[in-house]
């Protein structure tokens, strides 16, 4: 918003910086990704870190970006797949409610598995020790699991991008590239859900 801006624009002053024009989170991207050289096209940023959802349509015309239209979730991310994923495991595995542990206990489980989570995207199943209330366990992981936990909330980001899309009134055939941002478009889920979806 204005405040933000003017926040930016006086801290960059004061740090010495002569700052000749402030640009969004998703034609940031755009520019990161190199798109400012195309000549012309719509594009969608899909922005999905470790805390937000943020999704946006450009308009690239002669190197400028105009933003159609924004969107997003300011709560959902990696961090809620990585405790989607631990509360079902345990509950699979251990018939253990993640929620019934003490504050510091969930903290540490969840970790573990946003550990498993990374190590699935290199093999999609294998046996892992994991501690539980300070006692070690083995389980078996396996991709589908990981898939299951979350794809409600994954279904819920395509059904906000489709929502956007629709408020823009611009046709999925027109748009000319996506750009995925954000460390949880890693996933072999994300790629695959936008990929059915849209291409």
């Amino acid at each position: 918003d204005e405040k933000a801006r003017s926040g930016i624009m006086r801290s960059a002053f004061l740090a010495g910086f002569n700052v000749r024009r402030l640009i969004n989170e998703p034609t940031a991207a755009a520019f990161a990704y190199g798109l400012e050289k195309k000549r012309k096209g719509i594009f969608l940023v899909y922005d999905l870190g470790g805390g937000t959802f943020d999704v946006s349509l450009l308009k690239l015309s002669d190197g400028i970006f105009k933003v159609l239209g924004s969107s997003g979730e300011a709560n959902l991310g990696g961090d809620d797949f990585d405790y989607l994923f631990a509360k079902k495991m345990l509950m699979d595995s251990l018939k253990l409610d993640i929620g019934k542990l003490d504050n510091s206990d969930q903290i540490n489980i969840v970790k573990q598995f946003k550990v498993i989570k990374e190590e699935l995207s290199k093999k999609n199943s294998f046996q892992k020790e994991i501690t539980v209330n300070n006692k070690k366990i083995k389980i078996n992981i396996h991709l589908s699991d990981f898939d299951n936990s979350i794809s409600h909330l994954v279904s819920k980001t395509i059904n906000i991008t489709k929502d956007l899309i629709k408020e823009c009134e611009i046709e999925e055939s027109k748009i000319n590239g996506f750009i995925l941002v954000g460390g949880s478009t890693r996933l072999k889920i994300i790629k695959n859900e936008i990929k059915k979806t849209f291409c």
